[in-house]
C-alpha cells in the first residue's frame, strides 16, 4: 500500500502541476459579413471551462490552463463556433450570422452596456434597421408606433406646427407620472449624458440605436429624471481595423397641402342669413356708434348703406348672392397653401485602425413647408473618434454642431387659416384674398373703412390689411447653434476594474428676430394710432421706420462623471458585475429681449430717445391714453444637480441573476434640510434564465425566461422651488422715485420634495419554434406621490395658490411585443405585432373644483377615484320638441335649469364615459421580400377610449363670428328633434344653455379606431450589377398617413383629428448609397 501511494504521489502531483500551468492568449472577435467588431463574445477554454467576454471593441485577454485543446466562442444572434488552441498566442476570429438565431440585443443605459440575456430590467432597443424605416427629419416622430408602451397623444394641425416645421406630439412612455404638462415626456439621454438642448438638432442620420429604459431597474439608474422613462441615443461609431467607408443617403418628402374643406364650418349662406338676422334685431348698433370704431364685416356694412338709402335692395341682394358663392378656405388653400417638400441628404465616412477609429458625418436639411414663405433649413456636423494610447488607456471623443434656421412671414401679424381675424372676429366665411388675377386684396382689419377712408386727410399711412400680402413678406427669422462636445477617459486598473472620467460641454446660442417695416399692417396700425396731428404738423411719437423685435437665449450646461467599473467571472459559474460613481450637472440659461423702434435695415440706424413712460393719447380718440408698448425683458436661471450611484448585477451559471442600483440625487430647487434636498432611489431586480436549467429540455422552446423588477425614480419640478422667487420690473414710474420693482412669481416652500415613482415589473421573454416566434410580454404597476400641483392657501396670505406636493396616481399595464418568421425561402414574410394596455388612476388631489363645468375638458383633470384623462359630461335627456332647448337633468329630472346644471351638479350625477387616452393600443407591421425587392406596411390600433367631437358653440358664433357647421343641422321647428340633437338658435344667447350643450353626452363619441400609418417599398441592386467602388445601392419610396381603416363612431370622424385639419398624406422617395 505505501509503494502505490509512494508511485501515485511521484507521478500525480507532477501532472496536477504541468496541468495548472497557465498560458495568455489575446484576440479579436469579428463578424465575418463586415468584419464588424462584437462584444460579450462569450469566449470558453476547454476542458478548464476558463471563461470571458468580449469588450466593446471585440476584444479579449484570458489566461488558459495549459491542457486546454479548444477554444468555444458563442454570441447571441451568431452561430457558434470551437476551433482548436494552436500555439499562437493572438487569435482573429470570425463569426457568422445565424438566421435562425435571435437578433443580437445589448442594450444601452446610458452609464453601461448590458447583454439582454443578463439583463433584469424592461428595456426595448430599436436598431438602425427598424429606426430608419420611416421618413422623418426628427428622431420622435421614428419611434412612432415601432415601440410597445409609447403613446404619441399629437393633435396635428398643419397650420400651427412649430419652428421645424414638425407637429408637436405629447409623448409619453407607459402613461403618465406627473400632473405637470410640461414635464411629462421621458428624459432623453445622448451619448451617455442627458441632451438639454432641442432634440431636432440630433440628425436620425447619426443614430446607430435608441433604447427605451421602461421599468426602475432600467431607469432608475438616472435617478430623479427617470420617473417618466428614459430614451438613449447612441450614435454611430467607428470601428478597428475596417477600411474607411462611404455612405450617402437622401430623400425628399412631399406633403400634400392640408384639406381646409375638411373643417366643419358654417357655410357662407348661413352666415350671411345670421348677420342679417341679428342686424334687423340691433346686434350690431353698439358697434356702429363705439368710439373705437371697430371694423364691421362687409354684410354688416351692406346692410348699414341699404338701411341708410345710398344701396338699392337689388343692388344688395345681387352683392348678398356673389358673397354667397365664395368660401375663405379654398382662398387659403389656393394662395397661402402649398405641398411641404422635406429634402434630407446625409454623407458619413467611418473607419479605423489598430489602435483608433472615427465616424464623420455631415447632414443638411431644407424643409419648404405648407405654408408659404415658411421654410426650415439644418446643418449638423459630427466628428466621434477614439484613441487607444496603450492596452490599458483609452479615449474617446465626440463633437456635434447644429445649425437650424427657421424663416416665417412673422408673428406681429395674425394671417394664417384660423387666425386671421377681422377686428375682434374670425374673418367672416365668404372672405376673398386675392382678385381674379391672384393679387391681395385688402381690407379694415380693425377700424371701420368708412372711418379709414377720411381719416387723417391722407397723413396717415395706409390703415388697411391683407392677409395675402402678409403672408408673402419676409419677416421673422430663428437661429439655433447648438454644439455639444463631450470626452470619455477609460483605464484598465487591474484586469476587473477599470476607471471612466466623462465631461460634456453643451452650448446652446439662439435667437429669434423679426422685422416688421412699413408694408407690415402691424408697424402701419400702431403708427397710425399715436400719430398727432395739429393743422399741418404731425408728430409721431412711434417714429416712421420699422420695428425690430429680438430675443436672444443661452444656455451652458456642463456634466461631469467619475465612475468605476468592475467586472469578474469566477470557475466557470459566476459572474460579477458592478458600477459605481458620482456625477454634477449645472445648467445655467440666460433669456434677453427687446424692440428697437424706427429701425432702418440698410444703415443699421434706429431711434435711440423714446418716451415709454408717457402716455399718449390715441389717435381719434379710438381708445384711451396709454404709453408706447416697450416688451423688455431679461431672465437667468441656474440650476445645479449632484448624485452618487451605484449598480450591480450576479449572475450564477447563466441561470440567475440578481441586480440592484442606488442613487442619491440632489438640486438647489428643493426642501430646507439635508434629508430633503437628498432624494434617495433605488431598484431591485431578478431573472431566470429558465432554459439553462437541466431539466428544461424542450425542443420547440428556444428561450424562457422571467423577470422581476421593484424601485423607485423621480421627477423633478417645472418652475419650482422651495425659495423665494422674486421676477424684477424694470424702473418705468412716472414719480422717479427711483426703487426697484419687483412681484413675487414663486413663494417660499421649505417642505417641497421630488416627485417619487415606484414601479413594480414583471416580464417573461420567450422563443419557441427554431426562434420563428420570440417576443417578451412585462406587466407593470407604477405608484406615485408627491406630486405637484396648485394648492389653495388663505386668501389673507396674499397668494391664491401654490405649488405643493399635492397628489398621487397608480399606472399599470401591459406590453407584449411579438416577432414571427411567416415564411422563409424565395418569398419571406415577418411581422411584428405590438400590444399596450395602459390604465392610470388618480389616486389623491388635495385641490377642489369650483363647478360642475371644470370637470367638461379631455385633458388631464386630477379627480381622486378616476382616471388621469377622464370624460365626464352632463346626463342628455335630448330636445324639447316646442323649442329646440336642450334638456338635462337636474334632481334627478328633467330641467332646462341649465345654471344649477352647469355649476352644481354632483360628480356622481355626471355620466362618466372612459378615459380620453386609448388604454389599449399598438400596432402590426407586416414585412415581405422577394429577392431585392423588400415590401412593409404598419397599421395601428386605438382601442377604449372616448372624445369630444366638437359642436356648435352659439357664444363664439355670436361674439367671435365663429361658426360650426352644425348650425345648418340646428332645430328649427317641431319634428326635428327627431333627427338632430343641435339646439335651435336663441336670441339672445343663454350662456348656461350653451355651456350645458356643449359639455353634454350627446357630443361624446368612441375614439376607438385602426388606422393604416406607412407602406415602405425598397429595391437593393444585386452586387453583381455594381461596378467600381459602390458596394450597396437601395432605393425606397415610403408613404406615410394613409387614413383610417376603420372607426367605432358613426360619423366618420377621426378621432386624432377632431376639430384640426386633418395631417396630409406623403410620399418619400430615396436613396441609401455605401462606397
Amino acid at each position: 500500500m505505501k509503494l502505490y501511494f509512494f508511485t501515485y504521489v511521484c507521478v500525480a502531483l507532477p501532472l496536477m502541476g504541468w496541468a495548472q500551468q497557465k498560458r495568455t492568449i489575446e484576440g479579436t472577435v469579428l463578424s465575418r459579413n463586415g468584419a464588424k467588431p462584437i462584444e460579450h463574445v462569450t469566449l470558453q477554454a476547454l476542458p478548464s471551462k476558463i471563461r470571458v467576454e468580449t469588450n466593446e471593441q471585440g476584444r479579449f485577454r484570458m489566461d488558459v490552463s495549459a491542457s486546454d485543446t479548444a477554444l468555444h466562442v458563442k454570441h447571441i444572434g451568431y452561430a457558434p463556433k470551437q476551433m482548436a488552441l494552436s500555439a499562437s498566442s493572438v487569435l482573429h476570429i470570425l463569426l457568422d450570422r445565424d438566421v435562425n438565431e435571435l437578433q443580437e440585443v445589448t442594450v444601452s443605459t446610458g452609464y453601461e452596456r448590458i447583454p439582454l440575456e443578463r439583463a433584469t430590467g424592461s428595456f426595448q432597443q430599436v436598431d438602425s434597421t427598424l429606426f430608419n424605416r420611416a421618413v422623418g427629419t426628427d428622431i420622435i416622430s421614428r419611434l412612432k408606433d415601432v415601440t410597445a408602451g409609447t403613446y404619441f397623444a399629437d393633435r396635428f394641425s398643419n397650420l400651427s406646427m412649430n419652428e421645424g416645421g414638425r407637429p408637436s406630439s405629447d409623448l409619453t412612455i407607459r402613461g403618465i407620472s406627473t400632473l405637470q404638462a410640461g414635464v411629462r415626456g421621458p428624459l432623453i439621454v445622448l451619448d451617455d449624458f442627458p441632451y438639454e438642448g432641442d432634440i431636432s438638432n440630433i440628425n436620425p442620420n447619426d443614430i446607430e440605436s435608441i433604447t427605451l429604459l421602461r421599468d426602475a431597474a432600467a431607469s432608475s439608474i438616472w435617478g430623479a429624471r427617470a420617473g417618466n422613462g428614459v430614451i438613449v441615443i447612441t450614435t454611430k461609431r467607428g470601428r478597428d481595423n475596417k477600411p474607411i467607408q462611404f455612405t450617402f443617403n437622401s430623400n425628399v418628402n412631399i406633403t400634400e397641402k392640408p384639406n381646409l374643406m375638411a373643417d366643419h364650418v358654417i357655410s357662407s349662406a348661413d352666415f350671411i342669413e345670421l348677420e342679417r338676422y341679428l342686424f334687423d334685431r340691433g346686434f350690431y348698433n353698439s358697434q356702429e356708434r363705439s368710439a373705437s370704431k371697430p371694423s364691421l364685416s362687409p354684410v354688416v356694412e351692406l346692410l348699414i348703406k341699404h338701411r341708410d338709402g345710398s344701396l338699392e335692395t337689388d343692388a344688395l341682394q345681387a352683392e348678398l348672392d356673389a358673397l354667397r358663392g365664395k368660401d375663405v378656405r379654398r382662398d387659403f388653400m389656393d394662395y397661402m397653401y402649398r405641398k411641404a417638400i422635406n429634402q434630407q441628404h446625409a454623407f458619413s465616412a467611418t473607419g479605423g485602425g489598430r489602435n483608433y477609429n472615427f465616424n464623420f458625418s455631415l447632414g443638411y436639411d431644407k424643409n419648404l413647408q405648407s405654408m408659404i414663405s415658411n421654410q426650415y433649413d439644418r446643418l449638423t456636423l459630427r466628428a466621434n473618434q477614439q484613441f487607444r494610447f496603450s492596452k490599458k488607456l483609452e479615449l474617446a471623443t465626440s463633437i456635434l454642431y447644429t445649425l437650424s434656421n427657421a424663416y416665417a412671414p412673422g408673428s406681429t401679424g395674425a394671417f394664417t387659416y384660423g387666425s386671421a381675424r377681422l377686428g375682434s372676429r374670425d374673418l367672416p366665411p365668404y372672405t376673398s384674398l386675392a382678385d381674379e388675377q391672384g393679387n391681395p386684396l385688402y381690407f379694415a382689419r380693425d377700424v371701420r373703412q368708412s372711418y379709414i377712408d377720411t381719416a387723417g386727410n391722407g397723413k396717415l399711412l395706409d390703415w388697411n390689411f391683407s392677409p395675402l400680402a402678409e403672408a408673402r413678406m419676409d419677416g421673422r427669422k430663428s437661429t439655433d447653434n447648438d454644439l455639444l462636445a463631450n470626452f470619455t477617459l477609460r483605464y484598465q486598473l487591474i484586469t476587473p476594474l477599470s476607471l471612466e472620467l466623462k465631461y460634456q460641454y453643451q452650448r446652446n446660442m439662439g435667437s429669434r428676430e423679426e422685422l416688421a417695416d412699413l408694408d407690415r399692417y402691424f408697424t402701419r396700425d400702431l403708427i397710425n394710432r399715436y400719430t398727432q396731428i395739429n393743422g399741418n404738423q404731425v408728430l409721431y411719437p412711434v417714429p416712421m421706420g420699422a420695428i425690430l423685435n429680438k430675443e436672444d437665449m443661452l444656455v451652458n450646461a456642463h456634466q461631469a462623471r467619475a465612475q468605476v467599473n468592475f467586472n469578474h467571472s469566477w470557475q466557470d459559474a459566476h459572474q460579477l458585475v458592478a458600477l459605481a460613481g458620482t456625477e454634477i450637472r449645472q445648467t445655467a440659461s440666460a433669456s434677453h429681449s427687446h424692440r428697437i423702434y424706427g429701425f432702418d435695415d440698410d444703415l443699421l440706424t434706429y431711434t435711440s430717445n423714446m418716451d415709454f413712460v408717457s402716455r399718449f393719447p390715441i389717435y381719434g380718440n379710438l381708445s384711451g391714453p396709454t404709453t408706447i408698448p416697450n416688451p423688455l425683458s431679461f431672465s437667468e436661471t441656474m440650476n445645479r444637480f449632484v448624485s452618487v450611484y451605484a449598480n450591480a448585477s450576479y449572475t450564477y451559471r447563466g441561470r440567475y441573476t440578481l441586480s440592484g442600483s442606488a442613487r442619491r440625487d440632489a438640486s438647489n430647487l428643493f426642501g430646507v434640510a439635508t434629508n430633503q434636498k437628498w432624494t434617495p432611489l433605488w431598484s431591485l431586480g431578478m431573472a431566470w434564465n429558465v432554459m439553462e436549467e437541466a431539466f428544461m429540455r424542450v425542443d420547440w422552446l428556444d428561450k424562457l425566461k422571467l423577470r422581476a423588477t421593484y424601485g423607485y425614480s423621480g421627477n423633478i419640478g417645472s418652475g419650482v422651488s422651495a425659495y423665494t422667487t422674486l421676477s424684477y420690473l424694470p424702473n418705468s414710474s412716472s414719480f422717479n422715485l427711483n426703487l426697484l420693482n419687483a412681484y413675487i412669481s414663486s413663494p417660499p416652500n421649505p417642505t417641497l420634495r421630488w416627485e417619487k415613482v415606484s414601479t413594480l415589473n414583471l416580464g417573461l421573454d420567450f422563443a419557441v419554434l427554431n426562434n420563428r416566434l420570440n417576443g417578451s410580454i412585462d406587466y407593470y404597476r407604477k405608484s406615485t406621490s408627491d406630486l405637484f400641483g396648485p394648492f389653495t392657501l388663505e386668501p389673507t396670505t396674499g397668494v391664491a395658490t401654490l405649488t405643493m406636493n399635492v397628489a398621487s396616481t397608480t399606472t399599470k399595464g401591459i406590453d407584449l411585443q411579438l416577432n414571427s418568421t411567416n415564411t422563409k425561402g424565395l418569398i419571406g414574410w415577418t411581422s411584428n405585432l405590438l400590444f399596450s394596455h395602459n390604465q392610470n388612476r388618480v389616486d389623491e388631489y388635495f385641490m377642489r373644483r369650483s363647478s360642475s363645468n371644470s370637470y367638461i375638458s379631455t385633458g388631464l383633470i386630477a379627480v381622486p377615484g378616476y382616471d388621469a384623462f377622464p370624460v365626464f359630461s352632463y346626463r342628455w335627456g335630448g330636445l324639447d320638441g316646442e323649442t329646440g332647448d336642450p334638456l338635462g337633468y337636474w334632481n334627478g329630472e328633467l330641467s332646462k335649469d341649465y345654471a344649477n346644471i352647469v355649476r352644481n351638479t354632483p360628480l356622481e350625477e355626471m355620466e362618466y364615459h372612459g378615459s380620453s387616452r386609448p388604454r389599449y393600443f399598438g400596432s402590426i407591421r407586416n414585412n415581405f421580400q422577394y429577392k431585392q425587392w423588400g415590401l412593409s406596411f404598419n397599421i395601428a390600433y386605438f382601442f377604449d377610449y372616448f372624445f369630444r367631437r366638437t359642436g356648435l358653440n352659439y357664444n363664439s358664433l355670436l361674439n367671435t363670428g365663429s361658426g360650426h357647421g352644425d348650425y345648418a343641422a340646428r332645430w328649427q321647428q317641431p319634428g326635428d328633434e327627431n333627427k338632430t340633437d343641435v339646439p335651435s338658435f336663441q336670441y339672445p344667447n343663454n350662456t348656461n344653455r350653451n355651456s350645458f350643450y356643449l359639455g353634454s353626452a350627446t357630443l361624446i363619441e368612441k375614439g376607438d379606431h385602426i388606422r393604416l400609418q406607412d407602406i415602405r417599398l425598397d429595391y437593393t441592386v444585386q452586387p453583381r450589377f455594381l461596378q467600381g467602388t459602390v458596394k450597396q445601392l437601395k432605393a425606397f419610396v415610403y408613404a406615410s398617413n394613409l387614413g383610417v381603416l376603420w372607426r367605432a363612431n358613426k360619423r366618420g370622424l377621426d378621432p386624432q383629428v377632431n376639430g384640426f385639419i386633418p395631417q396630409p398624406k406623403s410620399l418619400a422617395f430615396g436613396l441609401n448609397l455605401s462606397l
